[in-house]
């Protein structure tokens, strides 16, 4: 199967909310609004149509993402989209763009973050393929011997060379 994946850019509309499915997994769910913007014939700025989205994320991820956005912050959200559809109380059909998001993270644009790195506990061989770790990424960074040894100075000298200094 052909999925639909997607990067949209838009602002976090409502509050993320995260709740744990039946099968033990956490789901985070909030909505974003993405407004285009245009020129006109006169050259000022216009708004255009907001689209609505929906947007899950599963996991591991779905606590972070709880924990690291809120309403009115932009956004960036990479995954697969469909389109929901249902017949609501009044027997009218609904329609609702949905992603089932990937990636999540502040579109840096607007503002400035910080990233904290949540490091897992080390899991068995069977459940290394299961973790939502991206590939390729380290546990922890080893230094060169010369690094490792001490804190250098904007010289490139370590602590250690500035003490056999001062001593002579």
């Amino acid at each position: 199967m052909n999925d639909l994946d997607v990067t949209v850019t838009g602002w976090v509309a409502t509050k993320p909310v995260v709740r744990e499915l039946a099968e033990g997994k956490q789901m985070c769910a909030f909505r974003m609004a993405h407004s285009s913007r245009y020129r006109d014939a006169a050259g000022q700025w216009k708004d255009g149509a907001t689209e609505w989205i929906s947007v899950r994320m599963f996991r591991a991820g779905a606590q972070r993402v709880g924990q690291s956005i809120n309403v009115g912050e932009p956004v960036i959200v990479s995954g697969r989209l469909k389109t929901n559809t249902w017949i609501d109380k009044d027997d009218a059909e609904r329609h609702e763009l949905q992603i089932d998001a990937r990636v999540v993270g502040h579109d840096l644009t607007w503002g400035t973050a910080s990233f904290v790195r949540h490091i897992e506990p080390k899991a068995s061989d069977a459940d290394e393929e299961a973790r939502d770790e991206p590939a390729g990424m380290p546990d922890s960074v080893d230094l060169p011997d010369d690094e490792a040894s001490g804190a250098h100075d904007a010289t490139g000298s370590t602590e250690e060379d500035d003490a056999a200094r001062l001593a002579v």
